[in-house]
Parts: C-alpha cells; sequence; structure tokens
C-alpha cells in the first residue's frame, strides 16, 4: 500500500488486500459512522467535501423527521470541518424547535461568526435571542440582517421594537 500518510485501517485483513492503499481498501466509512455510498472516492474527499455530505444528509433527515439522526449527521459535519457553518445552523434550527433558545442561540452565534454575510443566520440568531428576551441583541443581528438585504428584517425589528 502506498504511504499517504495515514495508518493503514485494516493491515493484516487479507480480504481488504486488493492493492490499494489501505485508505482506499473498502473498510472506511464516512464520519458518520456509515459506510460512504462511494467509498474509494468518499476516502478521498477534503474535510469539507465530507462536511457538506453530511449536512446534506442532515437536511434529508430533518426533513423526514428524524431529528436525532439530523442532530448527529450535523454534528459529524462540525467534527469533519470545524467551519461548517450550515452544520452550527442546523443544529441551531433543532435546538430552536426545542424551545432550547439558548443553546439554539449558541449555534446561530457559530453560523454567524462563520458566515457573517447570510441574512438567514442572522434572523434565526436574532428569533433565538429575542425568546429568550435579549432584545437589545435580537434587534442588533435584525439590523444587520435588513442591511444584507432580508425581507424578513423590517417584520422583525417592529416585534421587537415594542419590546
Amino acid at each position: 500500500a502506498a504511504d499517504d500518510g495515514e495508518p493503514a485501517a485494516d493491515d493484516g485483513d487479507p480480504a481488504a488486500d486488493d492493492g490499494e492503499p489501505a485508505a482506499d481498501d473498502g473498510a472506511r466509512t464516512a464520519d458518520d459512522g456509515e459506510p460512504a455510498a462511494d467509498e474509494p472516492t468518499a476516502a478521498r474527499k477534503s474535510p469539507k467535501e465530507r462536511a457538506r455530505d453530511l449536512i446534506r444528509a442532515g437536511d434529508r433527515a430533518y426533513a423526514a423527521g428524524q431529528v436525532a439522526k439530523a442532530q448527529s449527521r450535523y454534528r459529524s459535519a462540525l467534527a469533519a470541518y470545524s467551519r461548517a457553518h450550515a452544520a452550527a445552523a442546523g443544529l441551531g434550527k433543532i435546538e430552536f424547535n426545542k424551545a432550547s433558545y439558548g443553546t439554539a442561540a449558541g449555534h446561530y452565534a457559530k453560523a454567524v461568526k462563520l458566515a457573517p454575510s447570510n441574512a438567514g443566520y442572522r434572523i434565526r440568531y436574532g428569533d433565538a435571542l429575542y425568546k429568550q428576551g435579549k432584545y437589545a441583541d435580537a434587534k442588533q443581528q435584525y439590523t444587520k440582517a435588513k442591511s444584507l438585504g432580508s425581507a424578513q428584517a423590517d417584520g422583525r425589528l417592529k416585534k421587537v421594537a415594542g419590546k
């Protein structure tokens, strides 16, 4: 096997000896703990690409009502690539919908930090702050979202102005 800098996953396993480097021997799994759909290709993916795949899997799971699976995929995406803002936002959405607004705000804060020009993240971050009674902080996020062109910001700013 070629030395690609990674330890061989299954050294000594004759069934895995296909002449390819150990990273491509079919024994690798995606970072979510399940076998990768196209294992040799998945083994060569960058952390960012693996995270993107995990985020898509999380989005599909969430849409299917599989919240725990979605949460697991989003966490795995962040473990694979710590700058995966969509994974942080996905975790925020899950926590917000469980009424865990403080935890949701933490996830959205990370998403905003990683993608500061994403108006949607700022709206959702503001919503989580609003639900905690942090109206000035929510207003700040809504104002920034408005400056980024969010169509939702005006309604949110009116709502927070009444507090």
